[in-house]
């Protein structure tokens, strides 16, 4: 158990299951350096990445997915999982998408969620979370270790993700989140070795996610980026909620009208 620089009482907590665990309490240095410290110290074969309030639904993870790792070439089992409010209520159930390369690299979607689970060895074999990304780790992680063995779902809710609006996801959404999202794709070390179609496809993923952003920071080239993605491929846009994209196309006049209208709407309320 890897305590980041915690200011609550979860140290406290933790010394009284330390005959059970290794506690390493140490500064706050980010998420990704905490992660990597407890790869490089974990001693069983199977790893799983779970935030101090971020709960599983079920003991069945371990169970389910053990199971599933009778097959060798198996990396990362991950199940569906839900977004509970900070007092534990359910807001919403996530249902995961089966695995293909099409999606998680080709349409930009973080497949493997809460309750993941993988392969200690194959974590270390990619080295770790990249240090270098705040806002896509987890993404950037997933990817890497995708191109070593195989994903497979859990198609039961097994785990769950706690909402905070302080949460780095959520109130973070900046031109620094943009510019991952796109780094994210365009840094892969593999990413000439994928077909031309899905490279396109890729980079067309990110750079509309990042131009969705310019939603929250006008700073963010919100048309360029719109239109660098259409020209990379088409259908990335056309399948694409059409309220972002009438967004984009109008951008900066959608950026002011929504300000305007979320103003008024405030102001009334």
């Amino acid at each position: 158990m890897v305590d980041d620089g915690s200011t609550d009482n979860t140290s406290e907590i933790l010394e009284t299951f330390r005959d059970k665990i290794q506690i390493i309490n140490k500064p706050n240095s980010g998420q990704a350096d905490s992660i990597n410290e407890g790869l490089s110290l974990a001693k069983g074969e199977y790893g799983i990445i779970v935030n101090a309030d971020d709960p599983l639904v079920s003991e069945k993870l371990f169970d389910l997915s053990f199971k599933e790792f009778d097959d060798n070439d198996l990396i990362v089992c991950y199940p569906d999982w839900e977004v509970i409010s900070s007092d534990g209520k359910t807001i919403k159930r996530i249902k995961t998408k089966d695995y293909s390369k099409k999606i998680l690299i080709g349409h930009l979607q973080c497949l493997p969620g809460p309750g993941a689970v993988f392969r200690i060895a194959c974590a270390r074999r990619v080295n770790g979370w990249n240090r270098n990304f705040k806002y896509v780790a987890d993404y950037d992680f997933w990817i890497r270790l995708s191109e070593i063995g195989k994903f497979k779902r859990i198609p039961q809710n097994l785990a769950a993700w706690r909402m905070h609006e302080d949460s780095t996801s959520i109130s973070q959404k900046n031109f620094s989140m943009a510019l991952e999202r796109i780094r994210v794709i365009e840094e892969l070390p593999f990413l000439n070795e994928l077909s031309p179609k899905l490279r396109n496809k890729a980079l067309a993923s990110a750079y509309y996610q990042a131009a969705v952003l310019s939603y929250f920071d006008p700073t963010i080239p919100g048309k360029e980026w719109f239109k660098k993605s259409l020209s990379l491929d088409p259908t990335i846009v056309l399948r694409s909620k059409p309220t972002r994209t009438l967004f984009l196309l109008l951008f900066p006049w959608s950026a002011w009208l929504a300000k305007y209208v979320s103003k008024k709407f405030r102001h009334l309320n």
